[in-house]
This record gives C-alpha cells, structure tokens and sequence, in this order.
C-alpha cells in the first residue's frame, strides 16, 4: 500500500510538470512585435528637431523612419572649423528633413540590446539675406541666398536602454555612434561684398558676385541620443 502511495504521487508530480510545461504561452515572433516613437535631444540642441518612427516585427530586425525640420541655430551659425563661411556656413539653413534606416539587433533583453545598422538621409534647405564674415583684421562681408539639397548614407552602432511600465509600454534610452558620408548641392546668389581693411584679398576661399553653383562631399561622425516610448504589440 506504501508503494502504490508513493506511485500515485510520483504520477501526479509528473503530470503537474507537463501541465505547467504544455500551458505556459511560448514567446513567438509575434510577441516579440514593437513600435518605438523617439526623438533626437544632440539634433534639437544643434539645427534639427525630426520624430523618428521604428517598427520592429522580428527579434533581430527593426525598419523605420523619420521626418524633421532643420532650423536656423544662430549659436552655432559660425563654423569653427571650416576655412571659411563661404565653404562651410554653420547652422543657417532652415527646411525638410528625412531618413529611412535598417537596423539589426544583438543581444536583445528585456532591459537592453545592441544593434547595428545603416540609415539613409535627404535634406531640402535655404536661407535668405544672410550676412557673413570671413578673415581676420582684414576681412570680407558678404549677403547671399542660397538654396541646397543634401543626401547621403551612415553606418550606426548603438545601444538601447528600456524602463518597463508594464508588458505593453516602455521607456526607451538610445545612444548611437557612427561615420556618415553627404554629398551637398548648392545653389548660392551673392549679392554685396565688402572688404575691410588693408592687407588685400588674403580670405580662403573668398565669395565671388552672382550666381554659382557648387557640389560638395565630405565625411562626417554621427553620434545621437534619443528618448521616446516603445510600444510592443
């Protein structure tokens, strides 16, 4: 009779087993489905206020893009390293701005994961009555309009940081890194020029009157730190 009590516990411990087993929900790629809606604090703070939208319907995979408006920063209108406000104006431009980007995640936790990824961008900007100065005591003043187009493509890598309110909202933290290439197209009418001083034209890459057109490409770091909500569906 012992044995038989002892065979009878033995039955329903393992039946208790499969039953926890075969009732638990898996966790399926559907679960794993998220919208995250962020914004860029390092762009606000430069010339760039954009919303950027992710959709991720994979563990490993996130799509998504962005729509922005650039701004005309006067802290940053003077470009320290460039040679000259001619070649390199600062933040003055205002207009458009969007990406699309593609990113592929590792290490994916509840609390954080690291990605890399790619992000394509196109930027339609002008600014109008501008007044530049470039040089030292002997330097030149300068109005202009101009109109530019830039585009281009950056490789990313980065780190998400998530606080859970509940199973359906969390706090999402981004920091990202990366190199970028941009290609620049303007469209510059120069109007007034006036030289000061008595050393003669001696300003890199003096401004000419009238109307040019000139094609620039350079490569640029990319560093961003977003905050924003991520929403799993």
């Amino acid at each position: 009779m012992k044995n038989f009590s002892i065979l009878i516990s033995l039955i329903l411990i393992v039946e208790s087993s499969f039953g926890q087993t075969y009732l638990t929900p898996k966790v399926t790629k559907d679960s794993l489905k998220s919208i995250s809606i962020s914004y860029n604090l390092i762009q606000a703070c430069i010339n760039e206020h954009s919303l950027y939208l992710d959709y991720s319907p994979f563990k490993h995979h996130a799509f998504g893009f962005s729509i922005g408006k650039v701004i005309d920063n006067r802290v940053f209108e003077v470009f320290v390293l460039s040679p000259s406000q001619n070649v390199y104006p600062g933040t003055v431009y205002s207009g458009k701005v969007f990406r699309i980007n593609y990113s592929y995640v590792f290490r994916k936790r509840r609390s954080f994961d690291y990605y890399a990824g790619t992000q394509f961008i196109y930027r339609d900007m002008y600014y109008n009555n501008k007044k530049f100065r470039d040089g030292g005591d002997t330097n030149v003043e300068y109005l202009r309009n101009e109109k530019a187009t830039v585009f281009g493509g950056d490789i990313v890598w980065g780190l998400h940081s998530y606080l859970h309110f509940n199973k359906y909202f969390s706090l999402l933290f981004n920091v990202y890194s990366g190199i970028g290439w941009r290609e620049r197209n303007r469209n510059i009418d120069t109007y007034e020029i006036v030289w000061n001083g008595s050393g003669g034209n001696n300003v890199n890459s003096p401004p000419h009157l009238g109307n040019e057109s000139v094609i620039q490409q350079y490569v640029i770091p990319i560093f961003g730190v977003k905050l924003g909500l991520k929403i799993h569906i």
